[in-house]
């Protein structure tokens, strides 16, 4: 507390020594308050008729202007007595040398303010949304599903810790946990090897883009050797009876239109989420446009009639183009929320179909999956159609090597039709199956 002492006449009180009793001692009767200067430093005790008793000091700036009054920062005790008067003699001295405590003190405000806030845009709940937001402004594929990762696995156990206070030790045991499905979200058990893998790699892009972007002093630590699994590739199929979970699970609005039309087409989620009713000709053929594809080249897909339907019934918002749309002008977008009520509602159809069996329902798991495993499982279903297996891959619009894909630049589009329209009558025996003819669907080999 600073404040200017205003020039009133007074008499001055006599030096002498500062002891306990002085502090004990009684309040003035007649006046407003009484001071007694301290014969072993600047220090002076005020003593009010309340007997409230205070701590000051009275100087001023370079010996000019008027005095100031400057009141101690802490209590009247005489333990507080050594401390105080190193405070009166430290304070008088730095007056003396032009200092004005005032200014001091607001400035030391301003820096502890300072201080304080950029200690809250260190603690991860808010570096990652800053990281989140970089890399959907850069459009980058997979941004919904960082979100979704950094969401269950990241900020429930980090969200108040500082990034500067992030190390090995901290990554390392939240990896641990992670590899071995110890993860709740949201009455969930999440976790596994490749998971561990996966978000050890995205915990260091975001912290390299940290100290790239917000802190170039900032080292992130050492994260060699934390891998958990040496294969990070996937091989997730999902069942015929997860397939079946996922038919009736899906909602019937724009994301369950997705999550079929996915799977029907064995596209990618992106490619999918973005197609426009232009890009579809009056045959039936989508065309996804260089510019939308991963391979930079268009990639004709004959649709299937059950993956027309999926796209006939969405409705077209204010005439909009987008097919895959809440609002008619974007694309869908907030895929990660509905992909854990999916999660949540595939795994309720599971039981329920255990319990039809005589099964235990506590039983039944669903293993974690990413909407990009329905593009396997549909690759994995047409080759138990039987599709020929160059026929598949110009279905997912994978670049055919060597000397085939150089010199054979025939469309396939008849063909490429046949494998949809066989890979959907495959998923309706799947979804719809005969009574005592369930059959499991096989792995990838």
């Amino acid at each position: 507390m600073v404040s200017v002492l205003e020039c009133v006449p007074r008499k001055r009180s006599l030096r002498k020594t500062i002891t306990k009793l002085t502090l004990e001692g009684n309040p003035p009767k007649d006046a407003p308050y009484k001071e007694q200067r301290d014969a072993n430093s600047p220090l002076i005790l005020r003593t009010s008729s309340s007997g409230a008793k205070s701590f000051w000091v009275r100087t001023r700036v370079a010996g000019k202007g008027d005095p100031l009054r400057i009141l101690y920062p802490g209590p009247v005790s005489i333990e507080s007595l050594g401390e105080a008067r190193v405070w009166a003699s430290r304070t008088v001295k730095e007056c003396k040398a032009g200092h004005d405590p005032r200014q001091t003190a607001e400035a030391k405000a301003k820096a502890d303010t300072r201080a304080a806030e950029q200690a809250e845009r260190q603690k991860l709940k808010n570096v990652v949304p800053d990281y989140i937001a970089s890399i959907k402004t850069a459009k980058l594929r997979t941004a919904d599903e960082t979100e979704r990762m950094f969401e269950v696995y990241v900020l429930p156990r980090w969200a108040d810790l500082s990034v500067l206070d992030l190390d090995g030790d901290e990554i390392n045991a939240l990896l641990d946990d992670v590899a071995a499905r110890k993860i709740e979200f949201e009455g969930r058990t999440y976790g596994g090897m490749v998971i561990a893998d996966r978000l050890l790699r995205l915990i260091r892009a975001c912290l390299k883009w940290y100290s790239t972007k917000k802190n170039r002093k900032y080292h992130p630590p050492g994260t060699d050797g934390m891998e958990r699994s040496g294969d990070t590739k996937r091989n997730r199929v999902l069942n015929e009876d997860e397939i079946r979970a996922l038919w009736a699970a899906a909602p019937a609005d724009t994301f369950g239109g997705i999550v079929k039309t996915l799977l029907l087409t064995a596209q990618r989620r992106d490619e999918v989420g973005g197609m426009s009713r232009t890009e579809i000709d009056r045959h039936g053929n989508w065309t996804i446009p260089a510019e939308r594809y991963k391979t930079k080249k268009p990639n004709v897909v004959p649709l299937s009639a059950a993956a027309l339907a999926v796209i006939n019934a969405q409705d077209q918002i204010d005439g909009g183009d987008m097919v895959f749309s809440t609002n008619g002008e974007t694309a869908f977008s907030g895929f990660s929320k509905c992909k854990l009520r999916l999660d949540r509602d595939m795994l309720a159809k599971l039981q329920e179909a255990a319990m039809e069996r005589g099964e235990d329902p506590k039983k039944v798991t669903l293993p974690e999956w990413r909407l990009h495993d329905l593009r396997r499982t549909a690759k994995t279903l047409m080759m138990q159609a039987r599709v020929r297996p160059d026929v598949s891959e110009r279905v997912l619009g994978h670049v055919i090597k060597g000397v085939e894909g150089v010199y054979d630049q025939f469309g396939y589009t008849d063909e490429k039709r046949a494998a949809l329209e066989a890979l959907a009558a495959l998923l309706d025996r799947i979804v719809n199956p005969p009574a005592e003819n369930v059959v499991q669907l096989r792995a990838a080999e």
